[in-house]
């Protein structure tokens, strides 16, 4: 890695994303703006985004929290519910999965050393129409 350039790797996560589901899904590698849907926009994590100093040093690390917001339309909360679930499902057979389309590659093409994948968020009570998937990326330092 030739330094720490934050959008190449949201470019690479939304990038990794549109090659790996079949669906017809519009993808962001920032918020803005979108209302076509289905749509997964790259956000920063909430709270913390970056700590450039999680370990100190030349080969030192970085950390960056991501979420994957993921939000869908439908003509009623049943039908919203069964796209989130299959945005969310994994394994063979699932070309719509985001998880198995988002570690495919969980280096994201070398520009990240480990991806930590956080417990999904979905409160289908609340807004059934919105998932979020929290991700840790640890990112070698160059100084």
């Amino acid at each position: 890695m030739a330094g720490l350039i934050l959008a190449d790797i949201h470019t690479a996560l939304a990038d990794q994303i549109r090659a790996g589901i079949d669906r017809q899904t519009s993808v962001s590698e920032f918020p803005d703006g979108s209302t076509v849907f289905p749509n997964v926009t790259v956000h920063s994590g909430p709270g913390q985004y970056l700590n450039p100093y999680s370990t100190l040093g030349f080969g030192g690390t970085a950390d960056i929290s991501v979420r994957l917001k993921i939000e869908v339309d439908a003509v009623d909360v049943e039908s919203a519910c069964i796209k989130i679930a299959d945005y969310l499902s994994m394994g063979s057979g699932n070309e719509s999965s985001i998880l198995d389309a988002i570690t495919a590659d969980e280096t994201l093409g070398g520009l990240v050393e480990e991806m930590i994948l956080a417990p999904i968020e979905w409160d289908t009570e609340t807004n059934p129409f919105v998932a979020y998937i929290p991700l840790q990326l640890i990112v070698k330092k160059v100084v």
